[in-house]
């Protein structure tokens, strides 16, 4: 049986395949080439979906986001294409929330890109809380930069590492304080 550890690192790898299918639909989108890429975009989620219900708990959910596929062809590949891409936003904001990471609101973009160190170490971005465990953090700080990509990502990154190294170093102190009262 899978760790949780091994179920979020699975439930990370979705998002990016996620993520450049919506870019792919947005493309079809934006180029009006609907023709033929109906069929191809529900197979395509369908099969993400699905990998994501067998990770996790939330069957009755994601279930929901289900998308049928059409047997007519013309404006149907369209309503299709619209379809998945509705579904698809709704199936990222979920892997997102499920990851830890701050919610991406399809495109919406922030100009609030400030992070703040709680007085628990935790670190607040934008209304998503990364909260560590003792010594065995939840999530990968490279992993999140891979995920959030450039600069930023790298930035995060850094972050991260900085309140895990400062949480350990409170943890040992707790710890050296104890000994010493002992």
């Amino acid at each position: 049986m899978a760790s949780e550890n091994d179920k979020l690192r699975a439930l990370i790898r979705m998002l990016p395949p996620a993520r450049a299918l919506r870019q792919e639909l947005k493309a079809v989108i934006a180029a009006e080439t609907f023709d033929g890429v109906g069929r191809l975009a529900v197979r395509n989620f369908t099969g993400l979906l699905n990998s994501v219900m067998s990770l996790t708990d939330d069957g009755t959910y994601l279930d929901t986001l289900n998308v049928e596929p059409s047997p007519n062809g013309g404006t149907a590949d369209k309503e299709q294409v619209m379809a998945v891409l509705f579904s698809l936003s709704q199936l990222i904001a979920y892997l997102e929330g499920q990851i830890g990471l701050p919610a991406s609101g399809g495109e919406e973009v922030s100009t609030d890109n400030r992070s703040y160190i709680n007085n628990d170490n935790s670190v607040d971005m934008r209304g998503a809380v990364f909260s560590p465990a003792s010594g065995n953090p939840l999530i990968d700080p490279d992993s999140v930069g891979k995920l959030i990509g450039g600069e930023r990502g790298q930035k995060v990154a850094d972050m991260l590492r900085s309140v895990f190294e400062a949480r350990a170093a409170k943890q040992d102190e707790g710890t050296d304080d104890g000994e010493e009262e002992a």
